[in-house]
């Protein structure tokens, strides 16, 4: 724990003394979980608190913060499946703590709520496929099977996704068709519009990941960025595309293109099970993913849910 301590002071240094230029990506390993345990010990809790600081003083001078939460099991009699559900709600768990503390700590210093939309996070269960000893002979070995892995980039401030581009985003949809995209883009900027709960943004990019090298031989930092990688949110696109739209025709053709991409992206992330033994553990797991993100009313994917590539218009 004493590795894991440094990097926390690492972390906060960086965050809180580095100005917000250029980009700084940083580790954060948190083992030492119970068998089966999901939730942070107290102890595991202040150490992400101390994140949290970090991340509200990056807040504080501009910054944008992306952070990938990624979850890991240790092998265990009940299959496969078990494992990858254990890691997923452990990394579900870690990502809800330090959202809370984040939102603690920016609350303590009179941070105004609109920034913690600067924080970008998303998070994986990567089940067994990426575990520390493949055949753990000790409680310690098991223990680090049992893990969950943050990477956080910090990167120069970006214009904030304000409220204003979600809106021009329903009212330029309005009527529009076809209806499929219409439905599905005007679904995610009205979530984007509401103040509470804070709505999930993250969804896969299908091309990024084919650019991967083999997740197995990559160490778990690489695997953090690789991750990372592939991951892009949709206020910031949704931003983008306001921003580059001369009038409400061209954004509202930007958003069905962004529509399109995410549809085109389930689509192939789904393909790739026709594939049987060739298909990658990876790659069910990130589907198994967005599956799971399609029945949470919190997240962007929800806007997804039953999708189909040969219904897309509909």
């Amino acid at each position: 724990m004493d590795v894991t301590r440094r990097l926390v002071f690492v972390l906060l240094a960086t965050f809180t003394l580095t100005p917000a230029y250029g980009q700084n990506v940083l580790f954060l390993t948190i083992d030492d979980y119970p068998r089966y345990g999901i939730k942070l010990k107290p102890a595991q809790r202040e150490e992400l608190r101390r994140v949290a600081k970090g991340i509200t003083g990056a807040l504080v001078t501009g910054a944008d913060v992306s952070v990938s939460v990624i979850g890991h099991a240790d092998f265990d009699a009940k299959g496969r499946d078990f494992e990858i559900d254990v890691s997923r709600k452990r990394a579900l768990g870690a990502q809800a703590a330090l959202e809370d503390l984040v939102k603690e700590e920016s609350a303590n210093v009179g941070l105004p709520v609109s920034r913690l939309q600067s924080v970008h996070y998303s998070s994986v269960g990567l089940g067994t496929a990426h575990s520390q000893f493949s055949t753990p002979a000790t409680e310690n070995e098991r223990m680090a099977n049992r893990r969950v892995d943050f990477t956080f980039l910090v990167a120069p401030p970006l214009p904030v996704a304000s409220e204003t581009s979600f809106a021009r985003c329903v009212k330029a949809l309005m009527g529009g068709a076809p209806p499929g995209p219409v439905r599905r883009m005007t679904c995610a900027c009205n979530k984007f519009l509401q103040q509470s709960p804070h709505v999930q943004d993250s969804h896969y990019d299908f091309r990024a990941r084919q650019q991967l090298p083999a997740l197995a031989n990559l160490s778990p930092h690489d695997l953090a960025i690789a991750v990372s990688s592939m991951v892009h949110h949709m206020r910031q696109d949704i931003r983008g595309s306001d921003e580059g739209s001369r009038s409400e025709l061209e954004f509202s053709n930007s958003l069905r293109s962004l529509d399109d991409t995410v549809g085109r992206n389930i689509n192939d992330f789904a393909s790739q099970m026709n594939a049987g033994a060739a298909t990658s553990v990876f790659d069910r797991l990130v589907l198994a993913d967005i599956q799971g993100r399609m029945s949470d009313p919190n997240h962007v994917y929800s806007c997804y849910a039953g999708y189909s590539r040969r219904n897309h218009d509909q």
